[in-house]
């Protein structure tokens, strides 16, 4: 499996509560052909997939990336996948600047080279009972309503109704209810609306606003 670095990033997403260990990673599969990651901490997911490059072209350095007919999953510890996201790759060869995964069931190895020198992880899989986290998603048959919104305006709202609300990492994590907003979708042309909800009398409340994102056609 070929993976970019910031795959890793998805880590972010992974639980650090050691009472479910089965969540404190990246999960990694292939599945007919497809690639993908995953990461929850149980009240939140993320998955991300990828277009692989022709593994044929990727330099062996005496390692079989040779990707497995049907399905293959290995987990990798969220604080493995932190180092990995932080990997500098770059080299004028684009295929160099992925990761390299063995595609094997109990010990694989990620490895990284510029030619001249090789950087190589061995982990074994330690998490091979997570969660099969398809079953809760939403099919794309069941959309009502979708709307294109750009993220840096997501992350300017929510961080200023953090500081606003003056919500501490504590709150946020163990979902208290002052952490909550609601969202309000209002038509494809207007703005969608973050709410807060007052559950003190010294809340503030909040109502902010973005607009959908439309495409240059």
């Amino acid at each position: 499996m070929l993976i970019p670095p910031k795959v890793f990033e998805i880590s972010r997403c992974a639980s650090v509560d050691v009472a479910r260990a089965q969540l404190c990673c990246v999960r990694l599969e292939r599945r007919h052909g497809h690639v993908e990651a995953c990461a929850t901490t149980g009240k939140v997911l993320a998955v991300g997939r990828w277009k692989e490059p022709d593994w044929e072209e990727y330099p062996s350095n005496g390692q079989s990336i040779q990707p497995t007919d049907g399905l293959y999953s290995f987990s990798v510890p969220i604080q493995e996948a932190k180092k990995l996201a932080k990997r500098k790759l770059k080299s004028n060869k684009p295929i160099l600047n992925y990761l390299a995964m063995s595609e094997d069931t109990a010990i694989t190895t990620i490895s990284s080279t510029d030619l001249d020198t090789t950087q190589k992880t061995e982990l074994r899989e330690e998490y091979p009972d997570y969660p099969d986290y398809r079953g809760i998603l939403p099919d794309s048959a069941d959309e009502q309503a979708s709307v294109l919104v750009n993220v840096g305006c997501l992350k300017t709202l929510c961080e200023t109704i953090i500081k606003m609300r003056g919500l501490s990492p504590r709150q946020m994590e163990n979902g208290d209810k002052s952490a909550l907003i609601r969202l309000v979708f209002n038509g494809p042309e207007k703005p969608i609306a973050l709410e807060t909800q007052s559950t003190a009398e010294d809340d503030v409340d909040v109502t902010a606003y973005t607009m959908p994102f439309v495409a240059n056609k």
